[in-house]
């Protein structure tokens, strides 16, 4: 004859398997989980180090004459960051070690010559504006924030070097001028010359009528 198993002990019994299973998953689960969380923060880690590195070799030039020539590829290779910064929770965008805030991202990369709340003057043509900070002293981007108002200042082409010094000829040889087209005359009347110097065979001087 058969012994019959009470239905409360069957239960205890199912529910007391269930919880070994539930215990030996979680057990066996647990570690991977931990080492699946601990490589995403190695691999956040090993990404920022190598971004903080690479803008440590990266600085600016700093002459804003010469910002698109020296300085924009280092600007447009910037990245977008969300998050807090200095206080601050935002936009930022990080470039040569230096952190710009910005209430949203702008795509491809924000413009390098307007900080952000600057208002551009109303001029008409094609006239380009600098931005300059008296607190701290420097051209945006130069200095990312301004804790004075940003002056606008209109762009100016980089001065142009001086025509070399002149070599006392040989008596035969050939002497020469240098002459601007833009402003017109000839060094040193002319003290710089944008569009650049041309030198030209010397003239010489008519004499006095007889």
């Amino acid at each position: 004859m058969k012994q019959k198993i009470p239905a409360r002990a069957s239960a205890t019994k199912i529910v007391g398997s269930l919880l070994a299973v539930l215990l030996a998953t979680v057990f066996t689960a647990g570690p991977a989980a931990a080492d699946e969380g601990d490589h995403r923060r190695d691999e956040h880690e090993r990404h920022e180090h190598e971004w903080h590195e690479q803008e440590r070799h990266e600085r600016w030039r700093g002459d804003i004459h010469r910002f698109h020539e020296h300085d924009f590829a280092l600007w447009r290779g910037g990245r977008w960051h969300h998050g807090r910064h200095d206080g601050r929770r935002g936009w930022w965008w990080i470039v040569g070690g230096n952190w710009y805030f910005y209430p949203a991202p702008v795509y491809p990369y924000p413009d390098p010559y307007l900080p952000p709340g600057a208002v551009a003057p109303l001029v008409s043509g094609t006239q380009q504006y600098w931005y300059y900070c008296s607190n701290p002293a420097g051209y945006y981007p130069y200095v990312p924030q301004c804790a004075a108002p940003w002056q606008a200042v209109p762009a100016a082409a980089p001065a142009a070097p001086p025509p070399p010094a002149p070599v006392a000829p040989a008596p035969t040889s050939q002497q020469y001028w240098y002459y601007c087209f833009n402003p017109p005359g000839y060094y040193p009347a002319v003290p710089a010359c944008p569009a650049g110097w041309q030198r030209v065979p010397a003239r010489p001087q008519p004499g006095p009528a007889r």
